[in-house]
């Protein structure tokens, strides 16, 4: 199964400007990922504890968190929940949101399928 997730997560680097992107599972399991060499398992760990608990802490407002975008100088993070995990996707901050947004679309079904 790691090898459909890789092929699915490399698909996404079809799109111009996505530098990379990883599937978070509960509690911040890393379940795969195809990310640049200069993010190793220890910032992605943190950065997804960091993103379920914004998650987690944006639900109990009273409505449910499906999306988060993250925005950095050089990079904007975004995170797509979907029926069994996170998807996150590592992206320079001009790419087409549109395109982006139906590929985790499309993305999440086919990992969702996975399971």
């Amino acid at each position: 199964m790691a090898n459909s997730y890789q092929r699915i997560l490399r698909s996404l680097r079809d799109i111009p400007k996505v530098e990379g992107s990883f599937v978070l599972g509960d509690a911040a399991t890393v379940l795969a990922s195809d990310m640049p060499s200069f993010v190793d398992g220890t910032i992605l760990r943190g950065v997804g504890e960091s993103v379920l608990n914004l998650q987690q802490a944006l639900g109990e407002q009273g409505d449910s968190c499906h999306a988060v975008v993250l925005q950095y100088n050089e990079h904007t993070l975004y995170c797509r929940k979907f029926a069994t995990g996170t998807l996150c996707v590592l992206a320079a901050p001009d790419v087409v949101p549109g395109e982006l947004k139906m590929a985790l679309a499309v993305v999440g079904r086919q990992l969702t399928s996975l399971r």
